[in-house]
């Protein structure tokens, strides 16, 4: 895990607005996934630009936001991790003040993810499950 890279990445979408399908946490941590461990989905995702179409692409992944993330990790080849194995530069599930968003760890007590509030931080406490890019 590039440490300095996550940093970097992080500090480039401090500035972001929430819009679904362009800057939305699926986003956030699709480009995280791109541009720190160089990891392309390979996964065909239904594209949005709405509440409305986020949702449906979400039921076609599965339902929710956790359960389509399970399902584009599990087919992207991720490894599955428990609350406590999520680390700096882990995806991760979240609670954000009861709704459940996506994101990356950003150290070992913190994940980072894009809510309509912008980039916000969320202790560990508040992530539900995790996924972490694996090297051959």
């Amino acid at each position: 895990m590039n440490h300095t890279a996550l940093k970097d990445f992080i500090l480039n979408w401090e500035a972001q607005t929430f819009r679904y399908g362009r800057s939305d946490c699926a986003i956030f941590v699709i480009d995280a996934l791109e541009k720190i461990f160089g990891h392309k989905l390979s996964t065909k995702l239904k594209k949005w630009s709405n509440k409305k179409e986020a949702d449906r692409a979400l039921k076609a992944h599965g339902g929710g936001v956790e359960e389509a993330a399970a399902m584009v990790a599990q087919l992207e080849g991720l490894e599955a991790l428990s609350k406590p194995l999520v680390r700096a530069g882990d995806v991760c599930v979240v609670d954000v003040g009861g709704r459940v968003a996506l994101g990356i760890m950003e150290n070992a007590a913190d994940a980072v993810c894009l809510s309509p509030k912008g980039l916000v931080r969320v202790p560990k406490q508040l992530v539900l499950r995790g996924w972490r890019v694996s090297h051959a």
